[in-house]
């Protein structure tokens, strides 16, 4: 530590002054203090290691301190990453969601009856109501709902909490004041910023990587939940998920929901992709009605039916293959970017191409789903739309 500090541009003549009555000079009396007044070491020789300086290009890697992989619940959900839920429309991905956090707000085993650390919970949510959905699902889970906290879709004056990667404070500062241990964001789609191509493999690296920053800076597990695309047809799952792979690419754990194939009233719970542990075994669950305040209806509950067994696991599926082909990904590319309304054809041809999808597939992909060409404007400034049929 001497040798250090005098080699720094901190070094002063007083160092070596004598400045106290037992004798001590100034740099003595600081080097004692300061190594017993300190728990990190530095070099790489003493088997421990201080922590690198965030916000630095680069690092020894010789100087960061190793740790084992912090799990929500093991197996499943990392801390400080990413998960991905993915499922059909209609297979209870939020209301799994929400009963996961009942769970975690209240300390409970996890289905699978490993450990839970009690913690609190954000919820980000634009397609299910707050008062009439979110709260009373929570409510029947069992949450502490002191322990459960939303962040409005919107402000007041009509501006987006929420935009990724280019406004993340407020989620940022949400799970710094409640000290939250899970964020769900349901769904992802809802909260990328417009100018992301959902097909742009470079577009969506750079949103995930900046919540992937976000959860290791905070800690909390995030977990986004997907839509699948309508490609049943297709074996591996991993390319059922809409727009760019990328998406699946940057996480680090990938959970899917599916029908159960043997009884049409439960659900499957599966890893789809595990970077940091081995897969776990699929778990079933089924949806329960509950009475909720003498609703007629009720509210549905999630009820845990233990693991699927290995034949289910592994009982053969028919018309199916690994990936989907180049034609039924262009007619996915268009279906997507068409879905709001008619779209440039030179901004379709430059996404098509981000998204290495030839443009004679992408004509083929137009003629089979009878994608219409519109011309907007006369002379020069005329422009060339495609728009999809109208249906019914």
């Amino acid at each position: 530590m001497d040798n250090l500090f005098r080699r720094s541009c901190l070094f002063r003549p007083k160092w070596d002054e004598k400045h106290f009555a037992n004798g001590e000079t100034y740099g003595e009396h600081t080097v004692r203090t300061a190594i017993e007044n300190s728990t990190a070491t530095y070099g790489g020789d003493s088997g421990k290691a201080s922590p690198p300086i965030h916000g630095s290009a680069s690092v020894c890697i010789a100087d960061v301190q190793s740790h084992p992989v912090e799990w929500l619940w093991r197996g499943w959900i990392p801390r400080g990453k990413l998960t991905l839920l993915e499922g059909d429309p209609g297979v209870a991905k939020s209301l799994l969601t929400i009963e996961l956090a009942a769970r975690i707000t209240k300390g409970l085993p996890m289905p699978d009856g490993s450990h839970c650390e009690r913690g609190s919970v954000v919820i980000v949510n634009a397609e299910d109501g707050l008062e009439d959905t979110v709260k009373p699902r929570l409510e029947v889970a069992g949450a502490d709902i002191q322990r459960c906290h939303w962040l409005n879709f919107s402000l007041e004056d009509g501006l987006q909490t929420l935009v990724i990667p280019s406004q993340m404070d407020a989620l940022k500062k949400k799970i710094e004041e409640s000290k939250a241990v899970l964020v769900i964001i349901d769904p992802l789609v809802a909260y990328l910023e417009k100018r992301i191509n959902s097909w742009n493999d470079q577009d969506v690296r750079r949103a995930m990587a900046v919540l992937s920053q976000l959860a290791q800076q905070t800690g909390a597990a995030i977990v986004l939940i997907r839509h699948l695309n309508k490609k049943e047809d297709v074996k591996n799952k991993i390319y059922r998920g809409g727009g760019s792979i990328a998406f699946i690419a940057a996480v680090r754990s990938g959970l899917l929901v599916a029908a159960d194939s043997h009884d049409s009233n439960l659900r499957v719970l599966s890893t789809n992709k595990a970077n940091l542990a081995a897969a776990s075994t699929p778990l079933l669950f089924g949806v329960e009605s509950v009475e909720y305040h003498g609703e007629q209806e009720g509210m549905p509950r999630i009820i845990w039916h233990g693991e699927q067994s290995q034949a289910a696991r592994h009982s053969p599926s028919s018309n199916v293959h690994e990936r989907p082909s180049p034609l039924e990904d262009a007619k996915e590319f268009l279906l997507e970017s068409l879905e709001h309304g008619a779209k440039e054809v030179t901004q379709l041809f430059g996404d098509a191409h981000n998204s290495k999808i030839s443009l004679s597939t992408l004509r083929r992909a137009k003629t089979e789903l009878k994608v219409k060409s519109v011309r907007n404007g006369f002379g020069d400034e005329g422009v060339w739309l495609w728009k999809l049929p109208p249906t019914g």
